[in-house]
């Protein structure tokens, strides 16, 4: 089971958003509307259900999705890969773990390497 700190309710859709699970903030990437009521309660949900919901932020939000990939891309690149290798090793990780196809981002298509 997972502590959550934090939960907001939307004010407008009145759906409770996560924000934060095992300290990562997904509160921004679930809601359209950011007006949110501040609950101090705490709640208690299984690893599944957390990484559900983080895979649907992933999902839903191409910039948060972008902002894994990169994370995911540089401790490759610490231990030595190339730019294009380090990329290549995130895409298929992102693909695997959130089936999202950072291929298809205009991040990607931009690096000289994509042909």
């Amino acid at each position: 089971m997972t502590d959550i700190v934090e939960t907001h309710h939307c004010s407008e859709c009145g759906r409770r958003l996560l924000e934060v699970i095992s300290g990562i903030h997904l509160w921004r990437a679930n809601c359209e509307n950011q007006t949110f009521k501040r609950s101090t309660e705490k709640t208690r949900i299984s690893t599944s259900e957390s990484y559900e919901i983080l895979k649907k932020a992933i999902q839903d939000d191409d910039d948060y999705a972008w902002s894994w990939h990169c994370n995911i891309a540089v401790p490759f690149m610490d231990e030595g890969g190339t730019h294009e290798m380090a990329n290549r090793a995130a895409a298929r990780c992102m693909r695997t773990m959130f089936g999202v196809d950072v291929s298809l981002f205009d991040q990607w298509v931009s690096f000289e390497w994509v042909t």
